[in-house]
């Protein structure tokens, strides 16, 4: 084979990608006690342009994870020593010199249950575990430097406390003890974001449930929203103060769970929401992460990973949802229609993208509370079938009985148009549009959704019907 065939179809090369070379036991690197183990990180995702990442491990005898499982590839090989691995169940013990793979999704764990430390590498494809241990592990000074010991006390993690406190419609609210039952009646379950358009359509599914809610709402202005919607009692709190938080979920019986996209620290947010949880005892966490996690190039998809993998290595009984793309984009769409006979959006209007409306994945998080099948589950939720938005125009059109256009600005026109300040938001989307621009956003299998509502799911047909006789 000539080397013309072989590079035929290899694009070419990037000249702004760098050679990498560590040493791992370099002091500049990012070594990490994660449980009661030493993680350098050597290769980060920046540097593999978001393919894979690599770590060094040191296990001390009795160390290693507790059963966990997580939406990517991970590698292991042995340096030196030996590890118990349990694989769905089944016990392996892998030795120096051997390599093991990990499939995405199983569940597993390892231990060292021999007398002297084991060492490995560890290659996680695609990226995003390192950067969730370098952000969340106690920071240590070089490769060989011992873990804290475990159950030394809690970390608490987040800003400073604004003084807000615990606050039901103005007053402080009174301690009560978890219910004796799980499931609705005498049930109470804290609502992140109560107030917001996402966990606004939760509390009253809740409601509808018997289940009684408490609220939580960062900006005591938004309190009254939040009880309109059905809410008992509101608190106001910041999601980056754990104390804070644990405060806010203190005798309740669940927790709903929300993170603002493109938030500062999202991935913070949604550890200390696990470890407010936690600290409060209270049972359940409905958490609603994102679709696909695993699109590590999109902060919005990474960041969620983190409170993903909290909840897997906790005691919880969680249930994750992974909804798609929320319908109410497409409001604002139709919005647009109706008065210029355009939609726009920032990538190409030939992208496929998977929605759902998040009124049906909110029945299903209030199902979660209620109905112990789906405990310990994570469900991707999805209304069927992928549209370009030359479909959406299409829809949109016959609805208003005139012709609708897609249309395709560049991103600054498009953020400029819409006033969007600069900042992470901003920054966030920009990488997000021009990702949607290149692969779309595919998925729209909606046998999970169908399953779990026990009918047919909203279809964007059926959302853009609504919108017409709105």
């Amino acid at each position: 084979m000539s080397e013309q065939t072989a590079t035929a179809h290899v694009p070419p090369d990037d000249p702004d990608r760098r050679l990498t070379v560590v040493d791992p036991d370099d002091r500049g690197l990012q070594h990490v006690g994660v449980v009661s183990d030493t993680y350098t990180v050597l290769i980060t995702a920046e540097q593999t342009a978001g393919r894979y990442a690599m770590l060094d491990m040191l296990i001390p005898p009795g160390g290693g994870p507790p059963p966990h499982r997580h939406d990517f590839e991970e590698q292991f090989h042995l340096l030196d020593g030996e590890i118990e691995l349990t694989f769905r169940g089944e016990k392996v013990t892998v030795r120096a010199g051997q390599t093991v793979n990990v499939p995405a999704r199983a569940p597993h764990h390892f231990t060292n249950a021999a007398d002297r430390t084991a060492r490995m590498l560890c290659i996680v494809s695609p990226p995003g575990l390192e950067q969730y241990f370098a952000d969340f592990g106690e920071k240590l000074p070089s490769r060989t430097s011992p873990a804290p010991v475990l159950g030394a006390g809690p970390r608490r993690g987040g800003a400073a406390a604004k003084g807000r406190g615990r606050r039901a419609a103005g007053r402080a609210l009174p301690h009560r003890e978890p219910a004796a039952r799980h499931g609705g009646g005498d049930m109470r379950v804290l609502a992140i974001g109560a107030a917001g358009a996402a966990a606004g359509m939760v509390v009253p599914a809740l409601v509808q449930r018997g289940i009684e809610v408490r609220g939580l709402v960062h900006d005591p202005a938004t309190e009254e929203v939040a009880q309109r919607a059905g809410a008992a009692e509101t608190v106001v709190a910041d999601l980056t103060d754990v104390d804070a938080l644990t405060a806010a979920a203190d005798g309740v019986d669940g927790v709903f769970g929300i993170i603002p996209a493109f938030a500062p620290d999202e991935a913070g947010i949604g550890v200390n929401v696990v470890e407010a949880v936690t600290h409060a005892g209270a049972r359940k966490v409905v958490f609603s992460s994102v679709y696909h996690p695993s699109l590590t190039a999109l902060s919005n998809h990474r960041d969620k990973m983190p409170a993903e993998a909290a909840l897997y290595e906790s005691d919880l009984d969680f249930t994750i949802l992974q909804p798609a793309i929320f319908m109410a984009q497409i409001a604002g769409l139709w919005q647009s229609a109706r008065a210029t006979g355009t939609i726009a959006q920032a990538y190409s209007a030939d992208s496929r993208m998977a929605y759902v409306h998040y009124r049906d994945v909110a029945e299903v998080a209030a199902t979660a509370f209620v109905d112990d099948r789906l405990a310990y589950g994570t469900f991707e939720l999805a209304a069927p079938g992928m549209y370009t938005r030359h479909d959406l125009a299409a829809l949109m059109g016959e609805a208003l009985g005139r012709p609708v256009t897609a249309q395709s600005p560049d991103f600054a026109s498009w953020a400029g148009g819409a006033g969007m300040p600069d900042g992470p938001l901003r920054e966030g989307l920009k990488t997000m549009t021009a990702h949607y621009d290149e692969h779309g956003f595919h998925g729209g299998n909606a046998l999970v959704l169908e399953t779990l509502l026990g009918r047919r799911p909203t279809t964007v047909p059926d959302f853009i019907e609504e919108l017409s006789r709105s």
